[in-house]
């Protein structure tokens, strides 16, 4: 109620609340500006979520599962920010760009929102992702590290089963960018 709280008309003292300072609005309350919405989401199942779910790890859980559950969540937000006419830019770094793919391809057409988009190290697969963002409006910022181990092996050689490992179809944005396939000679 302090730090994350609306000075003003509340009684609440600006020094006390950190929107001021980082110019969310004025020491009144007043002027509200850009609003940064984090989303965090559990992306690791116990021994018995992903048992049960018949996946051989965590990782493949995550992926092929929860990414999809929280991915209804976030387009449901995004959905919300585009009928109240925000403008919106995203950041999402690892599992959460496949995360926010999926929830793009959710949205659909739904996406005049967007504004910029900025993906680090990216977990989605690269046929995947190309195929969401194309036609988009967005600007799209794809940071990529071709020599990132755990997306050589997590992401393309057991995140997701229904993909052969090692093939076009299982690599990622992280380490191959967002081309098509037909720019593609083959794995590096």
């Amino acid at each position: 109620t302090a730090v994350y709280g609306v000075p003003g008309d509340s009684g609440l003292n600006a020094r006390l609340s950190w929107l001021p300072l980082v110019e969310e609005l004025d020491a009144n309350g007043k002027r509200p500006q850009q609003t940064a919405i984090a989303f965090a989401w559990v992306s690791t199942g116990s021994l018995a979520e992903y048992a049960t779910a018949g996946w051989a790890d965590s990782y493949q859980y995550a992926c092929v599962d929860l990414a999809r559950l929280a991915a209804a969540a976030v387009a449901a937000v995004l959905g919300v920010l585009g009928e109240a006419g925000a403008t919106v830019d995203v950041l999402a770094h690892s599992l959460g760009t496949r995360l926010f793919t999926q929830a793009l391809r959710l949205a659909g057409a739904q996406d005049t929102m967007l504004n910029n988009v900025i993906l680090l190290d990216g977990a989605e697969f690269s046929a995947d992702a190309a195929a969401t963002f194309a036609g988009r409006r967005c600007n799209v910022v794809n940071v990529t590290n071709e020599v990132d181990a755990v997306l050589a092996l997590g992401g393309e050689q057991f995140g997701d089963p229904s993909r052969v490992p090692c093939s076009v179809a299982s690599c990622n944005i992280g380490r191959f960018g967002l081309g098509t396939t037909s720019s593609w000679s083959g794995i590096a």
